[in-house]
């Protein structure tokens, strides 16, 4: 099993015909899917494992989100892996972590 990160920020406002309780609420249940192991207890960033890969992960919680809007940030922990999916409006993430890949 790998460990991931995850940071995320869902909008206020519905988006895809589904409320922000919704859409936030679809977004755990898609980690818990991966991984009852988990822990979040700081705002919009969770820590779990998974023995899922970085890829199903990242299209698993890009289906949930409606990337015009809504944006996360996946890592995967002791390997240079990250995911990057939705409005992220500052590419200097890009210059931070190289092997960063968009979907």
């Amino acid at each position: 099993m790998a460990v991931y990160w995850l940071s995320f920020r869902i909008h206020d406002d519905a988006a895809k015909g589904k409320t922000y309780d919704e859409r936030y609420g679809a977004f755990e249940e898609s980690i818990l899917a991966h991984s009852p192991t988990y822990w979040k207890e700081t705002t919009s960033f969770i820590i779990f494992n998974s023995s899922a890969d970085i890829d199903t992960i990242a299209a698993n919680l890009k289906i949930i989100i409606d990337p015009a809007v809504d944006l996360f940030l996946l890592r995967k922990m002791n390997v240079k892996s990250a995911r990057i999916c939705g409005a992220n409006h500052d590419p200097g993430i890009f210059n931070l972590i190289t092997y960063l890949k968009q979907i």
